[in-house]
């Protein structure tokens, strides 16, 4: 697996930086085409489900 240094100083994996990337590409485009729906995100390690952010209309909010 490759790495790479990012401006803070952190070490990440390379496909970890482009399923980010990709994830906020696809959020920006999904409430351009979609404005008045809501999206919500999830994510699962190890056959668990942890909720990352709440419902919302707004992409600022799953940005945090």
């Amino acid at each position: 697996m490759e790495w790479v240094w990012i401006s803070t100083g952190t070490v990440v994996s390379i496909r970890l930086l482009s399923t980010a990337q990709l994830l906020e590409k696809f959020v920006e485009d999904y409430y351009d085409q979609n404005p008045i729906s809501q999206l919500g995100l999830i994510t699962i390690v190890n056959k668990r489900a942890e909720k990352v952010s709440e419902m919302s209309g707004e992409s600022v909010v799953l940005a945090r």
